[in-house]
Formats: C-alpha cells, structure tokens, sequence
C-alpha cells in the first residue's frame, strides 16, 4: 500500500409492495443493490486516483414495518478505504540509491 486515503461509502435503496411471489424477487433485488452499491464505491475509488479499496463490506437492511407489513423497504450500504498498492517489484523499483522509497506520481 503505498497511499490510503478516507473511507468512502454508498448506500442505495429499493422499496416495494409485499406480495406472494415476492421473496424471489427480495433477493434478486438484494444482489442487484450490492452490485449497484459496489459500482459506486468504484466510481469513488477512481475519483480519488486510487487502484483499489481495501476493507470493503456490504450491509443489508431490511424494514416491513410500512403499511401494516406490506410495504418493504432494502437498504444496502457499502464502506472501504480507497488505496494505491502496487506490487513489491514495482516498489522496489521506485526506490532511490540508498534504497528509499520515493513517493509515486
């Protein structure tokens, strides 16, 4: 790791109408909403001219208290810590004489 900036988070929500056939489809709209959420914290990473994010973790949140239980409510967040690794060779490389490491671009 060679810089690590703060952490950066996203969140996105989906709410819908209870129904039979629905419980399919909550957890379809799970994983499209960690997807989503995921894009996000990329866009981010990129925004800060970092090459990764470190630490990443999704949370699901789920609320069926609207509407006497009929209304859902998902809510998936998303948090890490944007970074620029590099590999040890490339890090190595980028040492000056006396070995010390000098700052990236």
């Amino acid at each position: 790791i060679v810089q690590s900036k703060p952490i950066i988070w996203s969140s996105v929500t989906y709410d819908f109408y209870k129904k039979s056939a629905d419980q399919q489809a909550m957890g379809n709209a799970v994983g499209k909403l960690t997807q989503e959420a995921q894009a996000k914290i990329l866009e981010q990473v990129v925004e800060h001219r970092c090459n990764a994010c470190l630490g990443l973790s999704f949370n699901v949140t789920t609320d069926s208290s609207g509407e006497s239980g009929n209304r859902k409510l998902i809510i998936v967040t998303a948090h890490g810590t944007p970074c620029v690794v590099v590999s040890t060779a490339t890090a190595s490389s980028n040492n000056d004489a006396a070995g010390k490491p000098q700052p990236f671009g």
